[in-house]
């Protein structure tokens, strides 16, 4: 069984975008794999690099579901609707193979010509206070389970940036590659598929009340990681 350089892992979206996914791996030198757990199949015959899980449970536990079946030395955290420039997932890879103690990111945008790299925090610019965290960014496979990976107490979102904080407070550095990764929110208005819409209200005050001290934000975590058990991942839900 050759190595895996790097495992991008996400959840089950939009089928028709993963052989793009594909395609962006495709360009690297580097041996891949892309691991996608979620409910909605492709309806195409899937080439081998792309595993498929099924599974109806909550986004965040799928999201950590597909992290935690992964097998490369690194991990990309992805989604469907981003695109990166040619050579910008080789450039990350590369500055984490070169020092494993860094979380390496592109400079975000969204359609093309908004540039929100200095309120790269995910979040929504949650605060000032928080420093700048990887986008859909390379860390080492090992970080993801030596900080607990996702929260369970998280629905959809904000459980990345509640991982990539707590990476942070571990000595993981964020690094800017001099490229630009770019999502597409003309999918989300029209398949109105966004879970950010759908699960801003409730997962918000989790991340305002773990990393929150005297109603300002701050760099300390309030409370131990609520891990999921390895068991039953696909099948049961697991929450508070």
């Amino acid at each position: 069984m050759k190595k895996i350089d790097i495992s991008a892992y996400m959840t089950s979206i939009r089928p028709y975008r993963w052989m793009r996914i594909h395609e962006m791996l495709s360009k690297t030198n580097l041996n891949f794999e892309i691991v996608v757990v979620g409910p909605i199949e492709a309806d195409f015959e899937l080439p081998p690099e792309i595993k498929f899980f099924k599974s109806d449970l909550k986004p965040s536990q799928c999201q950590h579901t597909s992290a935690f079946l992964c097998n490369g030395e690194m991990l990309l955290q992805i989604v469907d609707d981003i695109d990166y420039q040619d050579g910008a997932i080789e450039a990350m890879y590369h500055v984490v193979k070169n020092d494993p103690s860094s979380m390496a990111t592109c400079h975000y945008h969204q359609d093309v010509s908004i540039d929100y790299t200095q309120y790269q925090n995910i979040a929504g610019q949650i605060s000032n206070y928080l420093p700048l965290l990887p986008v859909c960014g390379i860390y080492p496979r090992e970080a993801y389970r030596k900080v607990g990976g996702i929260d369970r107490r998280f629905m959809g979102v904000m459980g990345e940036l509640d991982l990539y904080m707590r990476l942070s407070l571990a000595g993981y550095k964020t690094v800017f590659v001099d490229y630009i990764c770019n999502e597409n929110t003309e999918f989300q208005k029209r398949e109105d598929s966004s879970l950010c819409s759908k699960f801003w209200g409730v997962d918000r005050p989790v991340i305002i009340n773990l990393w929150s001290e005297n109603n300002q934000f701050c760099l300390t975590r309030n409370d131990e990681v609520r891990q999921y058990s390895e068991s039953d991942l696909l099948t049961i839900e697991q929450n508070l």
